[in-house]
């Protein structure tokens, strides 16, 4: 097969190349399509987190994938959710389990359009800039502020995730939670890490693209 391949690159015209350009143009445009697709339905933009370490055995593999699913400003997580997260200056997502959820007053970090803030009776203020921006008279921040929050740990971690958030701060805030966990794919992530660890795999994975692609068209 592989001999048969090399005879046809060989015999390519300008037209067979500008056909399979094309034909790869139109797989990653499906590929894009369809990965927005998702966004769309899980409402998030991160709806699918690859586990890169074993902080969640025996439940979670690394390798596996979760799929997160956003609903309601995540303001109905509870303790012993698994929620994925994403903080500001930390590339990769975080997929761990809610360990505390908490209404706090933290005079170190005052509250801002982001937090959702509730009041003395725990009933929610504002749950973020969307609701601000909604309202025809946005209520002004009560002081103290109360706001909600969230503290995470890996189910096979020894200590809660605290030094992991680059905020400064030691919890969550509800716009930083991606969502909560809807299903969990084993092991359909390694593809993606093996392309993160090794650059030769990038390379070798391109070149099967293109020689399956010469070799399934038809003669």
């Amino acid at each position: 097969m592989l001999s048969k391949t090399l005879q046809r690159v060989r015999s390519l015209s300008v037209f067979d190349v500008l056909y399979y350009i094309l034909k790869f143009v139109l797989s990653i445009c499906t590929a894009y399509m369809h990965w927005n697709l998702l966004k769309l339905f899980l409402n998030n933009d991160m709806p699918g987190i690859v586990v890169l370490t074993g902080s969640m055995v025996p439940g979670f593999m690394r390798g596996d994938i979760s799929a997160i699913k956003s609903t309601n400003h995540n303001l109905g997580i509870e303790v012993g959710d698994i929620v994925g997260y994403s903080l500001m200056h930390r590339a990769i997502p975080i997929s761990h389990r809610v360990t505390e959820r908490r209404v706090i007053i933290d005079n170190d970090f005052p509250c801002d359009v982001n937090s959702t803030v509730v009041d003395a009776t725990g009933v929610v203020l504002h749950h973020g800039p969307s609701s601000i921006a909604k309202a025809a008279n946005p209520p002004a921040l009560p002081s103290p502020c109360r706001r909600l929050a969230f503290i995470t740990k890996g189910d096979a971690n020894k200590v809660k995730d605290t030094f992991l958030y680059t905020t400064g701060r030691v919890y969550l805030e509800p716009y930083e939670l991606v969502g909560k966990m809807l299903i969990n794919l084993p092991g359909l992530g390694y593809m993606t890490i093996l392309l993160q660890e090794h650059k030769w795999a990038k390379v070798l994975l391109f070149g099967m693209i293109i020689l399956m692609a010469i070799s399934g068209r038809e003669e």
